[in-house]
């Protein structure tokens, strides 16, 4: 992963690859959502299995196989169980930059004077 934060963003985003968003069962996970509209994201590998390429498709198949299902649903929850901390550290607000806004803080838009806090006991 790298260490610099991708240019105009927040330093809490950064760049990653392909190959992990995959590995982490993250793509199976997106397109079973997007099968729903007839879309995926198709990814090209190279003669070594690297990931080189990815882009979105139409599709007219929905859903996934029970085998791919199975091994989808192991990798996400194995790598949620590998990542917990990483994940609550996420949505703590009072680790955000000042100024920052959060996933969760745009519920407080207009809330003037109300403290947002994270509930981690969900």
């Amino acid at each position: 992963m790298p260490e610099e934060p991708i240019l105009g963003k927040p330093p809490m985003v950064h760049e990653d690859s392909w190959q992990e968003f995959r590995e982490a069962g993250l793509l199976w996970w997106v397109n079973r959502s997007l099968h729903l509209f007839g879309w995926a994201l198709a990814v090209e590998q190279d003669q070594n299995g690297r990931l080189v390429n990815a882009y979105p498709v139409r599709c007219k198949f929905r859903g996934f196989g029970e085998d791919s299902e199975t091994r989808g649903f192991r990798r996400l929850t194995q790598y949620l169980v590998s990542h917990t901390s990483d994940l609550l550290e996420g949505i703590d607000v009072d680790n955000h930059p000042e100024g920052a806004q959060g996933a969760g803080d745009a519920s407080n838009e207009g809330k003037e004077g109300k403290e947002h806090r994270v509930d981690r006991t969900v």
